[in-house]
């Protein structure tokens, strides 16, 4: 075949190089091509037959080879099952020593740890014993000295409190002479909130209701005494009987409808709910006038529905100043009253009156002061402000000098700083709402200079408000 290839190919060099036609090149190839077939064809042959001769060779040597191997390995598979049969003997053998073994072993140590525990248990209560017995003798020895360091203690505070003791009636005994003469004068009753005579739950529902009604008129100054609130309705009497009648008519009917629906008696009885409707039936008679008979009993009904509306307009603001610190104070009654002027206009028995004011051509300081302090209920009488000074100072010295002091300044500020009319000053209607703001800033804030700086620049705060609104409510015909 290589022989064939060599010839084709220089043939076809032959042909290619020496310009032979195509027709007689494509001859050429044919040739060639049949004579190498016809020797592939042979040498497949040969081949075959060679293979096959070596196959069955190979087989037949492979049977023999098998057959001189099989005794071997047969006898080979025998010694390995004895030989596994053995060591798996030996195994158990090993397996049950070792159990044995074990369960010995787990034996003694059951034994020595129980023996252990006993020795520890005995052991442990030794100590307890003996911890118990030492902190009992610790506590003992501590209880001893605690004794003898509590008598010493007592016996040197004996001591101390009879030096003291000794020393305060030496002290006493010097100033005796000069305090008992007043003591015996003066009630210690009359002074502060006379709690000695505070009604409580257990007494009758009248007492609580008059001490309550009594109180009210002293809250209205700051005042939670009963004295004062004496001294304020005779005030009032003296200055309009009428103006008393209603007030105290609206303050007892307060505290009554407080009783029936249920609201806290201990505050009723403090005179905190009827303060506000003392000022309303004060003002329901001033700040209006009335015709006839059918007039009063309009002045009657009014008075009826508005002293109970002092109590929502309490509580109402209560919930609203409280959470931020600021005291009620007379904002319901200034509410409700307000509600009431503007409403007036519409009624037919009640109408806003215009105050009168008498023509005075000289100052008269001493009567605006008092007046001052008397228009707070509105009332205007000199006197009357005297005997509301005077019960303010049976509660408090401090805030009936602060009444008097606000009303004086504000009469003094109201002629020489905002030009008010002398006749306005001493009527009083420049000092009421400064006789109310300085003792309320004292009262609410620790007496110091700081306070008083504060008492001062509220007196301006007072009085430039009131101008301001009576500027304005003047165009709607309102006090």
């Amino acid at each position: 075949v290589k022989d064939e290839h060599e010839k084709a190919d220089v043939t076809t060099t032959a042909v290619t190089d020496e310009g032979v036609p195509p027709k007689n090149l494509l001859q050429v190839i044919q040739d060639v091509a049949k004579k190498t077939g016809d020797e592939t064809v042979k040498l497949g042959m040969a081949v075959g037959q060679k293979t096959k001769e070596l196959t069955d060779h190979v087989g037949r040597e492979s049977v023999k080879i098998h057959d001189n191997l099989k005794p071997h390995m047969d006898k080979l598979g025998e010694n390995t099952d004895r030989e596994i049969k053995k060591h798996q003997d030996r195994a158990r053998v090993l397996g049950e020593n070792i159990g044995k073994s074990t369960r010995e072993i787990t034996a003694n140590v059951g034994t020595q740890t129980k023996a252990v525990s006993e020795v520890v248990g005995r052991e442990s209560v030794k100590i307890a014993t003996n911890v118990g017995n030492t902190t009992r003798q610790v506590a003992d020895h501590v209880g001893k000295e605690s004794v003898k360091i509590a008598d010493h203690v007592g016996k040197e505070s004996v001591k101390i409190a009879d030096a003291v003791g000794k020393e305060t009636k030496k002290q006493y005994d010097k100033v005796a002479p000069i305090v008992e003469p007043h003591a015996k004068k003066y009630s210690s009753m009359i002074n502060g909130t006379m709690a000695d005579l505070m009604t409580t739950d257990d007494d009758a529902w009248w007492k609580q209701t008059l001490d309550g009604t009594a109180r009210a008129y002293g809250r209205v100054v700051l005042c939670d005494n009963p004295f004062t609130g004496l001294m304020i309705c005779l005030a009032m009497l003296l200055g309009s009987p009428v103006a008393f009648i209603i007030s105290l008519y609206c303050a007892a009917l307060t505290n009554l409808t407080t009783k029936v629906i249920g609201l806290d008696q201990s505050m009723m009885r403090k005179g905190i709910f009827a303060s506000n409707a003392v000022l309303v039936g004060a003002g329901l008679v001033s700040y209006f006038a009335y015709d006839g008979v059918g007039g009063y009993l309009s002045l009657i009904f009014v008075a009826t529905i508005a002293a109970p509306v002092t109590i929502m307009a309490y509580l109402f603001t209560a919930r609203i100043f409280t959470p931020m610190g600021i005291p009620t104070l007379l904002f319901p009654y200034v509410g409700v009253m307000m509600f009431t002027l503007l409403g007036a206009s519409y009624w037919k028995a009640v109408s806003p009156v215009t105050m009168e004011i008498i023509d005075a051509p000289h100052f008269r300081f001493m009567e605006s002061a008092f007046k001052g302090l008397a228009q707070i209920f509105v009332v205007d009488n000199g006197f009357s402000g005297f005997l509301i000074f005077l019960g303010m100072m049976a509660c408090s010295r401090i805030l009936a000098t602060a009444a008097f002091v606000g009303s004086a300044l504000a009469a003094l500020l109201g002629m020489g700083f905002f030009g008010v009319p002398v006749e306005i000053i001493n009527a009083g209607f420049m000092g009421f709402n400064s006789a109310l703001a300085i003792p309320a800033l004292l009262y609410f804030l620790v007496p110091t200079k700081k306070s008083l700086i504060s008492c001062f620049l509220g007196l301006f705060m007072t009085l430039g408000a009131q101008v301001a609104f009576e500027a304005l409510f003047t165009t709607w015909s309102i006090p």
